[in-house]
């Protein structure tokens, strides 16, 4: 159930956003402890930094581009292994 909502018109990019909405959001919420699941783009450093600060966690998935691209066939197969053995 989202907590809060905006609606923006979207000639911009999103990152500018995310901070304002959770700043209102902790107005009524407990100040530390969150997980916040979003999308790619909220993995911006200012963001992170703030989240960090205050003690908060985010869950985003990983771009699929670049390093991580390059690194996700060695997760997946340390992983499936470590799955199988019930570690």
């Amino acid at each position: 159930m989202p907590l809060a909502t905006d609606v923006l018109s979207g000639e911009r990019a999103d990152e500018g956003f995310y901070l304002p909405i959770i700043e209102r959001m902790r107005h009524g919420l407990p100040k530390t402890g969150w997980l916040l699941v979003v999308d790619g783009t909220m993995r911006a450093g200012d963001t992170r930094a703030s989240l960090a600060r205050h003690q908060d966690w985010s869950w985003s998935p990983w771009p699929l581009t670049g390093a991580t691209a390059e690194a996700m066939d060695a997760w997946l197969a340390a992983g499936v292994p470590q799955r199988e053995a019930g570690t």
